[in-house]
């Protein structure tokens, strides 16, 4: 990622052997911290990183499934043949829409335990949706600083 420009730089650098030692390095850092973390304290460190972690997971499935949508849309729009398509996913639209409808719901009420505290929590409500404003920021920043827009369906461009 960092060759193509997708990452930082920095963990482009590859040894004699063709071995990105520093990504490595960042990567051990960070799982070790990870399982530190799970042994460390009440838990609550490990908690969060894993609360964290997975409503990421969701908000990707959830981009997954808009965008598989939004392709099969985007194709019967322009008149595109879907046999054609080297793979075709059962059960389309139910599933897409389903899959979207599913990931809404885990990412709002999987944590929902955090309202229903005694005391509300900071902690606890940051912790399991932080990632839900970060992905809007980040999300907002790229689209404004690229100048992207939502493409119309029938303008969407399919070749390689």
């Amino acid at each position: 990622m960092g060759q193509s420009g997708e990452g930082p730089k920095f963990f482009a650098k590859i040894n004699k052997k063709k071995v990105p030692v520093r990504a490595i390095i960042a990567t051990a850092i960070i799982g070790g911290f990870s399982f530190f973390t799970s042994i460390l304290g009440d838990g609550r460190i490990y908690q969060a990183c894993y609360s964290l972690a997975g409503i990421t997971t969701f908000i990707n499935w959830l981009t997954i499934s808009i965008c598989h949508y939004r392709f099969r849309k985007a194709n019967i729009a322009q008149g595109k043949d879907l046999s054609a398509l080297p793979y075709q996913a059962a059960m389309y639209p139910a599933a897409s829409i389903f899959g979207i409808i599913m990931s809404v719901i885990v990412i709002f009420g999987s944590n929902i335990w955090v309202f229903q505290q005694e005391t509300f929590s900071w902690f606890d409500f940051c912790t399991n949706y932080g990632t839900i404003p970060l992905f809007l920021i980040l999300y907002g920043g790229y689209k404004k600083k690229h100048h992207t827009k939502i493409i119309p369906l029938t303008e969407c461009d399919f070749k390689e």
